[in-house]
């Protein structure tokens, strides 16, 4: 996946599970997290004096670099809890690239300089994208990847740079349905709860928000959550059937959007 972003030799850096990093991002509350990451690696900088950015800061603003930062997991439910604590931790905007198995995904966080603890980020929303298959790279994955691409590289101050990676994830952004609507899917698709057909994806949680205001966002993780199945990973491993590929084929559901869309509507009208 790092191969397909593209990143230019000058600003990679390819610094492999810093322990100093990893004991910095995984503070004692956080421990627990550390037991889903198998592999951290710092694999660039876009900074000033490399690339042809400008630096951001003001007392509430740190936009000084990008760090690209690789992760490997161990388990996909806990996605969102092992990734805040990185951009928590790091005083810079981070692109994140994180493997699980044979998929990847993209996640950004934008953030503010904390109000209590300046070295602490105020985050907003974790963003991420759908899983990413570079066997099988649907149409919206090759943009995003296009696109990430072209940020890297891009003239401009970084807080501008970063927002825009952050537009680019939003127009591929991950996005579930729960395990009943898997199975509904599936059946008209073989007439059965083929399980076979959805064995290979992954569910991750969908964490509530906390609550608002300043606080909320300093405070623990909610315990509030929902399990989805990412859309593109259900459409990677519809395609990767066989048999369903070529009813996918003979419908001719374009991408997993069409074919929810397509399916889905058929027991509205039957509802009406």
């Amino acid at each position: 996946m790092i191969e397909l972003l593209n990143i230019p030799e000058e600003f990679q850096i390819r610094h492999k599970n810093p322990q100093n990093l990893i004991e910095h991002i995984f503070s004692d509350t956080d421990s627990e997290m550390h037991s889903f990451v198998s592999k951290v690696e710092w694999v660039a900088s876009i900074k000033p004096g490399i690339a042809d950015t400008t630096p951001v800061r003001t007392k509430t603003i740190r936009y000084d670099e990008i760090e690209v930062i690789f992760l490997e997991i161990e388990d996909t439910q806990e996605l969102y809890n092992v990734c805040v604590p990185i951009c928590k931790s790091i005083v810079y905007p981070c692109l994140l690239v994180i493997q699980f198995q044979d998929r990847f995904l993209l996640g950004v966080c934008p953030f503010t300089a904390g109000k209590l603890d300046y070295d602490k980020n105020v985050l907003s929303s974790m963003i991420f994208s759908h899983w990413i298959f570079p066997d099988l790279l649907s149409r919206g994955a090759q943009k995003l990847i296009s696109a990430i691409s072209a940020q890297i590289v891009a003239k401009g101050d970084v807080k501008s740079i970063y927002v825009a990676m952050k537009y680019c994830i939003q127009d591929f952004q991950l996005r579930g349905i729960s395990k009943p609507h898997v199975i509904a899917l599936t059946k008209d698709l073989v007439g059965r709860n083929c399980e076979r057909a959805y064995r290979s994806c992954v569910p991750y949680k969908m964490y509530l928000p906390v609550g608002p205001g300043i606080r909320a966002k300093y405070s623990a993780r909610s315990d509030r959550f929902n399990y989805r199945y990412d859309t593109e990973d259900l459409w990677h491993a519809y395609m990767t059937d066989e048999m369903i590929r070529g009813i996918i084929e003979k419908r001719g559901y374009r991408d997993i959007e069409d074919l929810i869309w397509s399916i889905d509507s058929k027991y509205e009208d039957c509802s009406t």
